[in-house]
């Protein structure tokens, strides 16, 4: 488990919501230029082992202008992504990657995670109780499986990781929407990620505790190659 430090230098304004495309297409640059295993993996994988924070310091405007300098954190399991260090003055036409520094991730669980960034699920707007038992119900899956397919897991039984691991999920309703305004639908239309925040609260047992170090390292729900579902 790895935290990758990142600064950034914006190379035009951003907005607030357009920090999530940003970082991940200068992310994915980095991965198609890498030489090892990273490409493959990433785009043949049914999960992406990292996600990313949003920019350091906040702008109260919204707005993260042109040639200011921002920092912001990648979490990974992935060994390949220290190799960031190497890619300074990697860009794209939005950032500039100026400076990266990786340190080996040490966490300590603590039963309890909220998500800093909005989690991707395809889910529809909540408006009664059986609908947010089933997104309930996604959100433990999405955790146990992720776990299960990182290649980290002591325990791959999931009858037991579904009745010991997860004790609680509390979700925010309110959806957030998040633009990717380089994926267009049509010539009039680009794609909008409909999110939610939410917490998860885990039991206190080695497993659950395995699985909590997991999903705080490298992300929960579906695109956390996009930012979302960042941990803390």
């Amino acid at each position: 488990m790895f935290t990758v430090k990142l600064t950034v230098r914006a190379k035009i304004d951003i907005g607030q919501k357009e920090t999530y495309e940003s970082v991940a297409q200068l992310i994915r640059l980095f991965i198609d230029q890498n030489t090892k295993t990273l490409k493959k993996e990433h785009y043949e994988s049914k999960f992406s082992y990292y996600t990313f924070s949003q920019f350091s310091p906040f702008e109260e405007s919204g707005i993260y202008t042109k040639d200011s300098l921002y920092n912001l954190e990648l979490k990974t399991i992935v060994d390949e992504f220290k190799d960031l260090k190497s890619y300074k003055g990697l860009e794209t036409d939005r950032l500039e990657l100026v400076a990266v520094s990786a340190t080996k991730l040490y966490y300590n669980p603590k039963g309890h995670l909220i998500s800093k960034t909005p989690v991707f699920l395809r889910t529809k707007k909540i408006e009664d109780e059986e609908y947010l038992r089933k997104v309930k119900e996604k959100i433990r899956e999405n955790i146990l499986f992720r776990y299960v397919k990182s290649g980290k897991n002591s325990n791959d039984d999931l009858e037991y990781l579904r009745k010991n691991v997860v004790e609680d999920i509390k979700v925010d309703f309110k959806v957030v929407t998040i633009p990717f305004k380089r994926k267009q639908i049509s010539n009039d239309r680009y794609l909008i990620y409909h999110c939610i925040n939410l917490s998860v609260d885990f039991a206190d047992n080695e497993a659950a505790k395995e699985v909590e170090k997991l999903i705080y390292s490298s992300g929960l729900g579906m695109l956390t190659s996009n930012g979302f579902g960042y941990m803390e």
